[in-house]
């Protein structure tokens, strides 16, 4: 009973869009959103990729998430928070109920 929690190794995710025209308003803020959009979904489509590495899923998912970290670090340097933090939610689901996040 101590380990329940691992009958479900993978748990589903909400689609993420990171479309934020009226927030994203310059083309490099844009460029970001779509490859994180790019790199997500083919981050996810490798987690049931039989063929994939474990090294392959490992640069993907440091890719992913260093793309990720721009919306939590400031840009400047500087200690103050990214405003942009906030401002996508993450869905996930739970292991009692099901695949809807």
């Amino acid at each position: 009973m101590a380990h329940w929690f691992h009958r479900n190794p993978l748990k589903a995710t909400a689609p993420v869009s990171f479309n934020f025209y009226g927030v994203a308003g310059s083309p490099a803020a844009n460029k970001i959103c779509n490859d994180l959009r790019t790199t997500r979904v083919r981050l996810l489509e490798m987690f049931t990729d039989s063929t994939c590495t474990p090294e392959i899923m490992k640069n993907a998912s440091d890719a992913y998430f260093s793309l990720l970290q721009g919306f939590i670090m400031s840009l400047d340097g500087t200690t103050q928070e990214n405003k942009m933090r906030f401002i996508q939610n993450f869905k996930w689901t739970d292991t009692l109920q099901g695949n809807i996040p």
